[in-house]
């Protein structure tokens, strides 16, 4: 097979170790420059160049946040003096002040761009068990239009749970713990797919 032939997606021909990605309890390392094995990260399943998408990771260093937060602290501590002196000028500093902030704080974060590979069955899995929250978010807040004092607290207590539900499931996905020169720290990934990872734990 010539190179330019080569899929990096396809399913590997041995259940060999992914090299330069790796796992240390729950966790997923992956050396720069390496992708993530071409299994979905949910079931381990095989996958294809089509299932999966581009997705952009992004962590900050502890060392800029405690920079943020100082700086913060000292704000607010400063803030009446500041305040006093600007006088009318106040809400344009103030714009200023905020932009800047922002701007480092986008500076200061570390990027990486990833390939994830899911497979079409989690992939409906998903949508399906989100919909079905909703569904039953929405129907227990029609329950909670009730008269009766007692079905109204479970329709309302219900459909809280229920959209609480709804959101720590939609918010199951890759994250970042850390983004090194030489490697990254993702998190979010399923046993499944954890236990085809070499474990350095």
């Amino acid at each position: 097979m010539g190179m330019n032939d080569f899929n990096p997606y396809q399913t590997p021909a041995s259940d060999e170790p992914a090299q330069g990605c790796w796992r240390r309890g729950g966790k997923v390392w992956l050396a720069a420059g390496s992708a993530l094995p071409c299994r979905c990260i949910r079931c381990a399943g095989e996958t294809t160049a089509e299932e999966g998408k581009n997705v952009n990771l992004y962590w900050t260093p502890p060392a800029a946040l405690l920079l943020s937060a100082a700086v913060m602290v000292l704000f607010f501590i400063f803030a009446p003096v500041l305040f006093a002196w600007l006088d009318e000028w106040k809400a344009p500093v103030l714009i200023v002040l905020a932009l800047l902030f922002t701007a480092a704080q986008i500076w200061l974060q570390r990027k990486r761009r990833l390939f994830v590979p899911v497979c079409r069955r989690c992939r409906r899995r998903r949508i399906g068990v989100m919909a079905a929250l909703a569904l039953a978010a929405v129907l227990l807040l029609l329950l909670a239009e009730s008269k009766i004092p007692l079905l109204m607290s479970l329709g309302f207590g219900g459909a809280m749970i229920a959209l609480l539900a709804l959101m720590l499931y939609g918010n199951r996905r890759i994250r970042a713990l850390a983004i090194r020169d030489d490697c990254s720290v993702l998190t979010g990934f399923g046993r499944r797919f954890l236990d085809t990872l070499e474990n350095r734990g």
